[in-house]
């Protein structure tokens, strides 16, 4: 009841309806489609500004292409270490950290007048432009697990249009110096669409997650219940409370009359009903400290962050 099956029309239009895909439609614009801008507006860069031949040109400019083979693998990797430290505030602090210092390296870039700098100002911009690539990827399957796939659709069309809308502005510019300072402003400026970014049951720019859903650790039931609506949740929630209570009650029936001071041997006597009625207060008076002993353990614990990229699904039906 909590992963109905959905048409892919349906995907579509929820990955649609959700803000946090168009976010990541604008920065994909300004991450993956600043590189393919890149890749085609250096070589005639350097030849213009510089003198430098075709072949020559063409050698610089590939270097943003090369730096991809290590760099966008760290950028994803230093959002990672920041989600394990500082939960989805800490990845998304790095996501602005390095599209805001992309477009301030694409700016100094278009006043650089000397060739060698030219050339390292490039290195050193492409390599943040893979680390805003490898932060951005990690946003994706938890924005919307059941509808994964459209949520990177909608984003990778950005990556496209950017690439587009850029060279057209490449194309009707007649200062290539001007088009960089242009695009370097837009860089900047996407960058501060990242603290609107908000995730069910994860800790946002302003705010904390959710009281209700951050004092559940167990990771399947986490994934289960921040994916699925609000009604969802709250039966996930309740179902999550009663496994929890039947547990207990379990564990101190098994653990018999000499931890529990319980009395459960059946007896047809007149004394029966007594010990049924002592026993219910007992068991009632110990199910109230465990309860209170539980909330101040959890309320005691650090935020540990929700893995919303469950792959055993099964356990959660098993559970149910």
């Amino acid at each position: 009841w909590i992963n109905d099956e959905k048409s892919a029309g349906q995907n579509l239009m929820a990955a649609a309806k959700n803000h946090n895909s168009w976010i990541m439609f604008f920065q994909y614009a300004t991450t993956s489609g600043v590189e393919v801008t890149f890749l085609n507006a250096a070589s005639k860069y350097f030849q213009d500004e510089f003198g430098q031949s075709t072949e020559t040109a063409a050698l610089i400019a590939s270097g943003v292409g090369w730096v991809n083979l290590f760099a966008t693998g760290i950028g994803g990797y230093v959002a990672d270490l920041s989600y394990q430290k500082k939960g989805m505030r800490g990845r998304m602090l790095w996501q602005f950290l390095c599209i805001f210092v992309q477009g301030i390296l694409t700016i100094v870039f278009s006043s650089v007048n000397n060739l060698g700098l030219s050339i390292f100002m490039l290195i050193i911009t492409a390599i943040f432009v893979e680390f805003s690539e490898g932060s951005s990827y990690g946003f994706i399957p938890y924005i919307s697990s059941h509808c994964e796939g459209s949520v990177g659709g909608i984003a990778g069309a950005g990556s496209l249009c950017g690439a587009v809308a850029f060279g057209l502005l490449f194309s009707q510019s007649d200062d290539p110096r001007s088009a960089f300072l242009i695009m370097g402003g837009c860089i900047s400026i996407s960058a501060f669409l990242t603290p609107f970014i908000s995730i069910v049951g994860e800790s946002a720019w302003f705010i904390e997650p959710e009281i209700g859903e951050a004092k559940y650790t167990a990771r399947s039931w986490n994934a289960a219940i921040t994916m699925s609506s609000p009604k969802m949740r709250r039966q996930g929630l309740v179902m999550t409370r009663m496994n929890s209570i039947g547990t207990t009650i379990r564990n101190l029936l098994t653990k018999g009359n000499s931890v529990t001071g319980l009395n459960i041997e059946d007896s047809d006597s007149e004394n029966g009903d007594e010990n049924g009625d002592e026993n219910s207060a007992k068991l009632s008076k110990i199910l109230e400290q465990a309860s209170d002993n539980d909330d101040d353990d959890e309320a005691s614990k650090p935020h540990t962050p929700f893995d919303r990229r469950m792959t055993d699904r099964s356990s959660i039906s098993t559970t149910i």
